[in-house]
């Protein structure tokens, strides 16, 4: 499975590392706080409103701590960017059916903005873009569509540094990066995600880091399962000298069903790093996880090993390649195993990139349409963007992914494809447009889950160049 890198910001050195006590700050950063925080206040209320209480809960967390850093900064800068798109779109599924398809123009329009806080060592940022979507057959009805985002990042000291951020979305969309299942119908649903990580570096390549994350799904759909999942993790990666150095994770994973089984698993990874040169990487990983139900579900463990490496062939190129076998233990039913082959090649143009992946391992649904319990899956993936002049740019998103479901009776398989290609223009500094296509399609052993659904879109969209700065 694909490797979690942890990403972190470094600051300046500053030979003045005092904070000043409220009472030190300037009169007019005073106003201007108190200015954004009666905004902020209020735009919490019409989230509350628009959204529900979760997203808005997660939200204001976000908002407190980020007030109670910015109040010791000595200086802010406050920025704000505003956006409107507007677009139709043309499909010929709608409810993606394997027979009597019916097809329809949406039309959308989606006003939003940004607002983000700098100070020296914490920045907050919030955006928020709803959206109304028209349906100009009817075939379904019209209807909202709420994302919001929240994020803290504060840099604690040289080494270390904390955040925490809440998303949310309300959409009845039937696509989604993070769920493969099948979702069909017009009712519409809520994902929240709530993260926090807190990251320790010492030395130049060492690091040790902390996170967290709770995400639930809520359906309208009465035939589809709500589901929780929270998930502490603990990470370390230490080299013992230029050569040798090894990376550790443990994580741990509740998921909670409104009327399905839960579960919850430990799972444990390490991986052993071989420096040969700046350029060259090998290593070699071994990983567990035991995975537990609540009630008659038959517990399992998984073992899985692999070796591979990582090579920078120049400074536009990377290259990992990995071979690794994993088995499905059970005590008295199938055991399943699988010999994913990893490719990632990453390629960066003077005018644009591309990149070529293949992959797989498994995993359990968890804040999915469907519950189906434990599955393997494999892919393959080509993307790219490449500007064709100034103003002038495009790029390609193409994905094959098959998924065997090991635990449903009988068992089947997926096998799914997505194409995107687009084109954009930019009119002005402020105003772009963009067309673009899609196509989606499943085939299943199921043929009840068969579709093949084709689309297109023209969208403008307009924001500032710059954000506005206060």
């Amino acid at each position: 499975m694909a490797e979690r890198h942890i990403s972190y910001r470094k600051f300046n050195d500053t030979s003045d590392t005092s904070l000043p006590t409220q009472s030190s700050l300037p009169s007019p950063w005073q106003a201007t706080r108190h200015r954004v925080s009666g905004f902020l206040y209020v735009l919490c209320g019409r989230i509350y409103r628009s959204i529900g209480r979760p997203s808005a809960y997660g939200l204001v967390l976000v908002l407190l701590g980020s007030m109670s850093g910015l109040t010791v900064e000595s200086a802010a800068e406050i920025r704000f960017q505003p956006r409107v798109s507007a677009g139709v779109e043309y499909t010929d599924n709608v409810f993606l059916t394997h027979k009597d398809t019916e097809e329809d123009f949406i039309y959308s329009v989606s006003p939003g903005m940004t607002l983000s806080l700098v100070g020296r060592h914490t920045e907050l940022s919030l955006s928020y873009d709803p959206s109304y979507a028209h349906y100009e057959k009817e075939t379904r009805d019209d209807y909202w569509q709420h994302a919001a985002n929240g994020r803290l990042f504060t840099q604690l000291s040289r080494t270390a540094n904390f955040q925490v951020s809440h998303t949310y979305l309300r959409t009845e969309n039937l696509f989604s990066d993070e769920d493969y299942t099948l979702r069909r119908g017009q009712a519409p649903y809520d994902r929240h995600t709530t993260s926090a990580s807190y990251v320790q570096e010492f030395g130049r390549d060492n690091q040790f880091s902390l996170s967290y994350t709770h995400s639930f799904l809520e359906n309208e759909d009465p035939t589809l399962e709500d589901s929780a999942t929270m998930s502490p993790a603990a990470e370390i990666i230490y080299w013992f000298g230029p050569r040798w150095g090894i990376e550790a994770k443990a994580v741990y994973r509740q998921t909670d069903y409104d009327t399905s089984e839960d579960f919850y698993n430990w799972s444990g990874t390490m991986q052993v790093n071989r420096r040969f040169s700046r350029h060259l990487t090998s290593f070699v990983n071994f990983g567990y996880t035991a995975q537990t139900y609540d009630e008659n579900s038959e517990d399992f463990d998984v073992y899985d090993m692999g070796a591979g490496f990582t090579y920078d062939i120049d400074s536009t190129s990377t290259l990992q390649m990995a071979v690794n076998y994993f088995i499905r233990d059970y005590d008295d039913g199938k055991n399943v195993d699988g010999v994913p082959v990893t490719i990632d090649y990453t390629k960066q143009f003077k005018r644009g990139r591309m990149g070529i992946s293949t992959g797989g391992g498994y995993e359990t649904t968890s804040a999915t349409a469907e519950n189906l319990g434990f599955y393997t899956y494999y892919f393959a993936r080509i993307d790219g963007q490449y500007d064709f002049y100034e103003r002038l740019y495009g790029g390609i998103d193409l994905m094959a992914r098959r998924i065997e479901y090991q635990d449903q009776s009988p068992e089947f398989k997926d096998d799914i494809g997505r194409a995107r290609a687009y084109v954009a223009y930019r009119l002005f500094t402020w105003l772009s447009v963009q067309l673009e296509y899609n196509l989606r399609a499943v085939e299943s052993e199921l043929h009840s889950r068969d579709y093949v659904e084709n689309s297109g879109m023209l969208r403008f969209t307009a924001t500032t160049p710059q954000p506005f700065r206060m």
